[in-house]
Formats: C-alpha cells, sequence, structure tokens
C-alpha cells in the first residue's frame, strides 16, 4: 500500500471566515461544559436520502469542515434566515 500525501483543500477566504464563525459560535450552544470549558455536542440519529449524504459528504471537506460539521453548519444557516 502506498503512502499518498493529504489532499489539498482549496477553500475561499470567505468560506473560511464563515466555517470559523461557525466553529467558535456553535460551541457555546451545544451540551453543558465539560472538565475542558467545551462544550458537549449532542449525537442525534438523522436520516438522508443517499444522494443528499452523498452531496454533504463531497461538499464538506470545500469549507474545511466533516460532515457532521458541515450539516450542523447548514441548520444553523437555515435557523438564522427563519429568524430563530
Amino acid at each position: 500500500m502506498a503512502i499518498t500525501p493529504n489532499p489539498q483543500r482549496t477553500t475561499t477566504p470567505a468560506a473560511d471566515k464563515k466555517a470559523e464563525d461557525f466553529i467558535s459560535g456553535g460551541a457555546t450552544k451545544a451540551g453543558p461544559p465539560t472538565k475542558t470549558g467545551k462544550q458537549r455536542r449532542i449525537p442525534v440519529q438523522v436520516k438522508f436520502e443517499p444522494t443528499l449524504l452523498q452531496k454533504a459528504t463531497e461538499a464538506a471537506p470545500t469549507l474545511g469542515l466533516d460532515r457532521s460539521a458541515f450539516i450542523a453548519l447548514a441548520v444553523a444557516e437555515k435557523l438564522q434566515q427563519m429568524g430563530r
């Protein structure tokens, strides 16, 4: 098995800022703090159509996020649009 370097992720400065803002703000809205002071995330089970999940999986790295953070960001943006 050959060892290959991680692929380069290309992101825009706007996408980087959006992701950083989400990550820094999202940490204060989850569960109670842990011993390290970070907020706990609550695992949930959600069902997706396979093609939608695949698209989310492929799109997440373009923002430097994993799939879970990408989905949380999408939910947070929708709630913000709704004024909640």
